[in-house]
């Protein structure tokens, strides 16, 4: 009955696969969370 969504089981195989997958999208997500901080930083002190 309960049946997890594709993206998940092609995500759950690329990891199986190539483990360096979940690096490269940590490194992602820090990359984009530092962009919006700092593009949020930057609307905050010239407004």
């Amino acid at each position: 009955m309960l049946k997890s969504p594709a993206n998940t089981d092609i995500f759950a195989t690329q990891y199986s696969q190539q483990p360096y997958t979940a690096t490269l999208f940590s490194l992602w997500l820090c990359v984009s969370i530092a962009v919006a901080s700092s593009r949020q930083y930057n609307e905050n002190y010239y407004h």
